[in-house]
């Protein structure tokens, strides 16, 4: 080695400012380091936390699947077993006039409890914070403000019908309506 080479590499060794200055290098580089470290276990967290929730997500849609497809089932039958009853109801009064009462309370019955569920449901609180421009408006009956709602929230018209036991010409007759008052406002 040249003794130049020497004596600038003697003269950095013992200067206090390049020793310092290495100091502070070897502190970024670790603290660098200690960063990217952390980097890397929070990407690692946000990735895990990210499968996580795909992971519920899938399982809640396969059960929402399920569910709706249950739900489908039940609902589908209703109004097919209301209108039957009603066509009974009728040929029932031939024969009977107690019979023909009998079965229009068992159809009233029915009806004036899906209006009470469907009351519950858009007095409830939660649903007045989730819906608040429909839950304020006091010239829709319970029905209308659900099948709103259920429009609003993209559901097609006949599964409309499905969720509230009716059927698609009833839901498109409550739209009517619902357009009516609107434009009433």
């Amino acid at each position: 080695m040249p003794i130049e080479d020497e004596l600038l590499d003697s003269l950095l060794r013992t200067n206090p400012y390049v020793i310092e200055l290495q100091a502070a290098v070897i502190k970024v580089e670790s603290r660098n380091t200690a960063l990217a470290l952390a980097l890397v276990v929070l990407a690692v967290l946000v990735l895990a936390a990210a499968i996580f929730f795909l992971l519920k997500m899938k399982r809640y849609q396969r059960r929402d699947r399920l569910t709706k497809n249950l739900l489908k089932g039940q609902a589908e039958a209703l109004p097919q077993f209301t209108d039957k009853v009603n066509k009974l109801s009728g040929k029932s009064i031939r024969l009977s006039m107690d019979l023909y009462d009998e079965f229009q309370d068992a159809i009233n019955a029915i009806k004036e409890k899906q209006h009470n569920n469907q009351a519950v449901i858009v007095n409830d609180e939660q649903f007045a914070a989730d819906y608040p421009r429909i839950s304020r408006m006091k010239n829709l009956n319970a029905m209308e403000k659900l099948v709103a709602v259920l429009y609003e929230e993209g559901f097609e018209t006949a599964d409309i019908a499905l969720f509230l036991g009716t059927t698609n010409a009833s839901i498109r007759s409550v739209k009517s309506r619902i357009k009516t008052k609107m434009n009433a406002e």
